[in-house]
């Protein structure tokens, strides 16, 4: 009788232990519940054998084991959230629209975003930094061939395009404007 509920309470801890695996909250509270079930079938088998002992001692560790697991995971999940899932749209956060850009005009761009944020370097000094960076770029295509003079090719065009010509503009591209999300509202106390 004692070793067909030990083997009963086995086999219950496996089946808990399984489900453990990629829980939800409903199924770690159900799982929970079996589990706190096992451990009172488990407790309840007083008689003493060596063979009973033996068979003890593993569902003792075992019980030990998901026991731990079971604190984990709840440690995972908010306490008293019926509400469900919180969605957040994080697409803004991976697609930077300057991935669309050419290099040279990423990195005239990202200059001038480190010295405007890093350097605190004023709005207008950036804005005529990135214009400048725009006029070198210009200047570098004609001396690196005299047919660019006259006629700069296709690429060359797209790239002195590309290249903004103010800071904010540069700091949309990067995802960088200043954008607040009101997460909750303080009361303001008679203060």
């Amino acid at each position: 009788m004692a070793l067909t509920q030990l083997a009963r309470v086995e086999e219950g801890l496996q089946e808990v232990s399984a489900s453990l695996l990629k829980p939800s909250k409903d199924v770690l509270q159900a799982s929970e519940q079996r589990f706190n079930q096992f451990v009172e079938v488990y407790r309840s088998v007083r008689r003493v054998t060596p063979t009973i002992e033996e068979h003890k001692k593993l569902i003792k560790a075992s019980i030990k084991c998901i026991q731990k697991r079971i604190q984990k995971l709840k440690m995972c999940y908010p306490p008293n959230t019926d509400q469900g899932p919180v969605f957040h749209d994080s697409s803004s956060h991976y697609n930077l629209p300057v991935d669309q850009y050419h290099v040279v005009a990423q990195v005239a761009m990202f200059l001038g975003i480190v010295l405007h944020v890093l350097g605190k370097l004023g709005r207008s000094a950036s804005d005529f930094l990135l214009c400048s960076m725009s006029l070198l770029v210009g200047l570098s295509f004609d001396a690196s061939s005299p047919a660019a003079r006259a006629d700069p090719t296709s690429i060359q065009e797209v790239i002195l395009c590309q290249i903004p010509r103010t800071v904010n503009t540069a700091m949309d591209q990067f995802n960088l404007s200043a954008q607040t999300t009101t997460w909750g509202k303080r009361a303001m106390s008679g203060r």
